[in-house]
């Protein structure tokens, strides 16, 4: 995966992750907050106003240590803003998976770079991520001449099934 290196995106990929916590225990509810960057690889045109988009990136996250990240999203152009629904799963440094479900929108930041807003539900997982519950809220910065990506997300999970 290429690494996002656009002078927008730089700023994001140096965020710093503070407060990297351990696994939760059993039905606590911990902060869930990472950063990621990566790219979009892969557009499938469904209709002339709508794309599925594929993006794989990678970071590090409290409760997931060094994670990757694949996010679908069916994109509808023909709304102002531009708007997605979709899935994500991130995967833990450990294997253990966490799913999402995911709802955004782009705005222009200038020319060439917008920012994706995401609002993920988590929907479950594996491993000690397994009837996992909780949501964040993704912002990152996306080039549109190279389809670079990076950016932090922020929000909560509980894992009652562990």
């Amino acid at each position: 995966m290429k690494r996002f290196n656009s002078a927008a995106g730089l700023a994001l990929a140096v965020l710093a992750v503070l407060g990297l916590a351990g696994p939760a225990a059993a039905g606590d509810e911990v902060p869930f907050k990472g950063s990621f960057a990566g790219e979009r690889t892969e557009r499938t045109v469904l209709t002339p106003t709508t794309v599925l988009d594929r993006w794989d990136m990678a970071g590090t996250a409290t409760q997931l240590g060094k994670f990757e990240m694949v996010t679908w999203a069916e994109v509808d152009f023909s709304t102002l803003p531009v708007t997605g629904v979709g899935t994500a799963t991130l995967v833990a440094a450990n294997g253990d998976l966490v799913y999402a479900d995911v709802t955004g929108h782009s705005e222009f930041v200038e020319p060439g770079v917008v920012r994706i807003i995401e609002y993920g539900v988590i929907t479950g997982g594996t491993g000690r991520f397994a009837d996992a519950t909780g949501s964040y809220t993704s912002s990152r910065l996306t080039s549109l001449i190279t389809n670079e990506t990076a950016g932090s997300f922020e929000g909560s999970i509980s894992t009652p099934g562990s």
